[in-house]
């Protein structure tokens, strides 16, 4: 698999642990459909170019939506993102888009840290 077909994407469990990485599918996350029952769904998401904000869109073709209070809840069960996005200071949620521009111009603020 060549290295422009992974896209940006994220789950989320149903036990709130979120998961974000480069991945051809939604369904790579979680290794078949046996495990497909512990995800909550998922979408898609983008960091601006000082790697301070993140933006949360669109949806998994293979788990659905999620809402923007289970991204929050899944943020606040640690208080913080998942490991590497250390710098992220503001939290966007862009619910019903599914174009990463579209996203980037009609993003709601949902959390600083």
């Amino acid at each position: 698999m060549a290295y422009e077909d992974l896209k940006k994407k994220f789950i989320i469990k149903k036990n709130g642990q979120m998961k974000l990485a480069k991945v051809k599918f939604h369904r790579d996350f979680v290794g078949g459909d046996a495990n497909s029952k512990d995800v909550l769904g998922g979408g898609w998401w983008n960091l601006n170019e000082d790697f301070t904000e993140i933006t949360f869109y669109g949806l998994s073709t293979d788990f659905g939506w999620v809402t923007r209070d289970q991204i929050l809840e899944s943020i606040w069960s640690d208080n913080r993102l998942p490991h590497g996005l250390m710098k992220v200071k503001r939290v966007y949620h862009a619910f019903g888009t599914l174009i990463e521009k579209s996203a980037m111009e009609n993003r709601e603020l949902i959390h600083t840290f």
